[in-house]
C-alpha cells in the first residue's frame, strides 16, 4: 500500500476492532482493480499519447543509467549490490529552517532536497549527467470513492539530473531541477517504468 492509505487502513481497523458487535464498514463502491483497469484505459486517451511523445522526444539525450557510483574494492562489476536503507529525522526546528530557505530560493522543500540528494550523488558520480527514480502518489480523481480505497497508487518519474555538468551554482541548478521536475510532473500518465522500458 502506499503511504496515503496507511491511515485508511488504521481507520478501519480501528472502526471494526472498537465495535464488539462485528460492525461492518460501509462498502465501497470502487475496489482497487476496478481503478487499475480504469487508468489502464487511459492509456486510449490524447492526454496519455501525449505524455508518451513528451517522454518519447527526450529518450534521444537521456541518461542512459542512473549515477555511476563507485564500489568497494574487489566487488565484482557482475555481483549484485546489496542495498540498505538508511533514514533520519530532522527536528522541527530545523524542518522549518530549511523549509524557510527554500521558499527564500524559490523553491518547494521536495525539489530542494531532490536537489541536494541529485548534488550528492554527483560529487561521487563518474558523470554528472544520470536520471534518478522519483516516486509520486498518482491517485488519479477517476470515482468518487477512490480516496477511500487501500492500495499501491504510486508511479515513477524518471529526473534527469545535470548535477555539476551545469556552469550554474547549487541555487541555479536547484531551480533547473525543479522546473524540470514540475515539467515531468505535466506528463506523468506516461511513467517511469514505461520510459525504462523504451
Amino acid at each position: 500500500i502506499d503511504a496515503g492509505s496507511v491511515p485508511l487502513l488504521f481507520a478501519d481497523l480501528s472502526a471494526l476492532y472498537s465495535d464488539p458487535s462485528g460492525g461492518r464498514l460501509e462498502p465501497l463502491r470502487l475496489s482497487f482493480r476496478d481503478y487499475q483497469l480504469a487508468a489502464s484505459q487511459r492509456k486510449e486517451s490524447s492526454k496519455y499519447e501525449a505524455d508518451r511523445r513528451y517522454w518519447m522526444d527526450r529518450l534521444p539525450t537521456f541518461p542512459e543509467c542512473g549515477p555511476l557510483l563507485p564500489t568497494r574494492n574487489g566487488l565484482s562489476p557482475h555481483e549484485p549490490p546489496a542495498f540498505q536503507r538508511c533514514k533520519g529525522v530532522l527536528p522541527r526546528i530545523e524542518w522549518a529552517a530549511l523549509q524557510q530557505l527554500a521558499e527564500q530560493l524559490g523553491l518547494t522543500p521536495t525539489s530542494l532536497l531532490a536537489a541536494t540528494f541529485a548534488e550528492v550523488l554527483s560529487k561521487w558520480s563518474q558523470s554528472p549527467h544520470f536520471g534518478i527514480v522519483v516516486t509520486v502518489f498518482n491517485r488519479l480523481p477517476l470515482h468518487p470513492d477512490v480516496r477511500a480505497v487501500v492500495g499501491d497508487f504510486t508511479v515513477t518519474l524518471l529526473l534527469e539530473c545535470q548535477g555539476k555538468a551545469s556552469e550554474e551554482g547549487f541555487e541555479g541548478r536547484a531551480k533547473e531541477l525543479q522546473r524540470q521536475l514540475w515539467q515531468d510532473l505535466d506528463h506523468e500518465l506516461f511513467t517511469g517504468v514505461e520510459f525504462q522500458r523504451a
